[in-house]
């Protein structure tokens, strides 16, 4: 359940990105004013908007194309953070369950 949960917010996160830079809101000299957004997409506003890649002023909206790539950057790292971490818990159980045999 958490991977669609997951998996929906990213989609609407990549076509919130997209629709900025379709309407070249990508600086505060042309920002894109939003309808009322629905929970999911308020939802991409608020992690883009808390990684630094969104910024808004009243009900206008602009892309930082360097604050969303060094975003991309840090979920990138963290991804394969958990994942080693997840491979090197895995490889301490395989060994503790051979060596307790």
């Amino acid at each position: 359940m958490l991977g669609v949960l997951a998996a929906v917010l990213k989609g609407a996160e990549r076509r919130l990105v997209e629709a900025l830079h379709e309407q070249g809101a990508i600086d505060p000299a042309h920002p894109m004013q939003f309808p009322a957004p629905s929970l999911v997409r308020r939802f991409a506003l608020w992690r883009l908007a808390g990684g630094g890649a969104l910024h808004r002023a009243s009900a206008d909206v602009w892309l930082d194309p360097a604050g969303y790539l060094a975003l991309r950057q840090r979920r990138r790292r963290r991804a394969l953070f958990v994942l080693a971490a997840v491979l090197v818990i895995g490889v301490g159980l395989l060994l503790a369950g051979v060596v307790s045999f």
